[in-house]
């Protein structure tokens, strides 16, 4: 069956200088923000480009494993693959998470990408967005007062 590349980018304000959000995401190893909200553990091996993180799920003890692949501290970004677990039909995930300046504040923006059956595009865009929307709103929400 032939495979289709879906990708969405989700976008939170959030009231915080770049200077105090960006050291927070740039530290892949770290999903003490997720904690409690899909994730119930997580540990980290390696370090910088190419280090790994294994988060595990609450509700069946399922693990996703993924690699930090890009680390841009002056373009605030980081880029991350799932090479081991993952998400049913989505296959070859990839993210980009960047922190940009607006305002007083910034903007985090979560870029997903993946593989999906041609023939699930719709279904697979849907569950990408979900996906893209989630994190978006989890690393946000710390940052809420």
């Amino acid at each position: 069956m032939s495979r289709k590349e879906v990708a969405t980018t989700a976008v939170r304000s959030i009231a915080r200088s770049t200077n105090e959000v960006w050291p927070i995401l740039r530290r892949f190893e770290d999903l003490g923000w997720a904690l409690g909200q899909g994730v119930s553990s997580f540990e980290a091996s390696g370090r910088g480009v190419g280090m790994l993180r294994t988060a595990t799920a609450p509700h069946d003890g399922g693990r996703i494993v993924e690699q930090l692949t890009a680390l841009d501290d002056p373009g605030m970004s980081i880029e991350y693959v799932i090479v081991e677990g993952g998400i049913p039909s989505l296959e070859d995930y990839a993210a980009r998470a960047q922190v940009l300046p607006l305002g007083d504040g910034c903007e985090i923006r979560w870029h997903c990408r993946a593989k999906v059956d041609a023939g699930q595009a719709a279904q697979g865009q849907a569950i990408l967005s979900g996906m893209a929307d989630r994190m978006a709103e989890l690393f946000a929400s710390q940052f809420e007062s």
